[in-house]
C-alpha cells in the first residue's frame, strides 16, 4: 500500500494454498490463521510490525 508520495507504507498479506495464483478459501478462520503463522515465521514480528517505539 502506498501513501500519496508513493511510498510503500503497509502490505497486503494474501492467502494462497500450493502454486495457484488465486485463493479457494473453504475455511476463512483457517485461511487467516494460515496467512498470519506463515507470516510469523517467515517474515518475523519485528519485521512485521517494525518499531513500535516503546521499550519492552
Amino acid at each position: 500500500m502506498l501513501d500519496k508520495q508513493n511510498r510503500i507504507v503497509a502490505y497486503e498479506l494474501l492467502f494462497r494454498s500450493g502454486d495457484m495464483l488465486s485463493a479457494q478459501v473453504t475455511d476463512s478462520a483457517r485461511a487467516t490463521a494460515s496467512v498470519i503463522a506463515n507470516a510469523l515465521n517467515n517474515v518475523g514480528i519485528k519485521q512485521l510490525i517494525g518499531d513500535p517505539g516503546c521499550p519492552s
